[in-house]
């Protein structure tokens, strides 16, 4: 079956609706539309392009599972996170498919990270409080490990994949500044909307994981992307 980069929801109602059509194929009915059935929306050049990029990514990726920041050079747990999430789109689990094992080491860079800084779970390449954009990093991080968490087939790994989740999410909690957002620093003061996004990403993705997150604090993350709107639909970057 053709490789899609969709949601979960999306992929199993896809494969529902391809079951389905598989069915009637076998009735010689392969010619005629079938209803409820999309079209493929990856076509064969599309898919040799996913398939050339993830390959790349398994290439560059370095020897302690980081993926680097092109500016600086080192490991980013952002990158690694969003890279990781690339190829586990592309079918790959840890330990499954061609790019499993790439997976994998991802898996345990961005939990090494969680588990050396301070405070606990803090998801960024420096334990620095004011590292720039240490809370991108942080959520992407999180939403990586939040999707990887029931992949990880070995129990005491994906015990530890879980430990970080849960202190993650923690620290993204008591981070939340008093408008309902957050900014560069895992320290509850300003708060911009990019920032606050990535982390109400991370949140419904450690919900969807089975990790327990207070509904206020979602609905304040709502509260403030909510008063970022402008009059014309788009969005300030920092409340005005």
């Amino acid at each position: 079956m053709t490789r899609r980069l969709v949601t979960r929801r999306q992929l199993l109602r896809s494969a529902a609706a391809l079951g389905f059509g598989a069915g009637l194929v076998a009735l010689g009915s392969a010619q005629d539309p079938v209803p409820g059935v999309e079209p493929d929306l990856v076509t064969a050049d599309a898919q040799s392009a996913i398939d050339r990029g993830l390959a790349y990514l398994a290439t560059v990726q370095a020897s302690d599972g980081s993926f680097a920041d092109a500016r600086t050079g080192f490991g980013n747990v952002a990158i690694t996170g969003l890279a990781g999430l690339a190829l586990m789109a592309g079918g790959h689990q840890p330990g499954r498919g061609r790019f499993g094992a790439a997976v994998a080491r991802a898996t345990d860079y961005v939990v090494g990270r969680g588990a050396a800084n301070r405070p606990a779970g803090y998801l960024c390449t420096s334990d620095n409080l004011s590292a720039h954009s240490s809370m991108y990093q942080h959520g992407f991080g999180a939403l990586f490990l939040s999707e990887v968490h029931g992949m990880v087939p070995d129990p005491i790994k994906q015990k530890k994949v879980r430990d970080v989740l849960e202190a993650a999410i923690k620290l993204i909690r008591e981070s939340q500044n008093r408008e309902g957002g957050w900014r560069y620093e895992p320290l509850p003061n300003q708060a911009d909307v990019s920032v606050t996004v990535a982390q109400l990403m991370a949140l419904r993705a450690a919900r969807n994981a089975g990790i327990f997150v207070p509904k206020n604090v979602v609905d304040k993350a709502v509260g403030y992307i909510k008063a970022c709107q402008q009059p014309d639909g788009g969005f300030c970057y920092i409340k005005q």
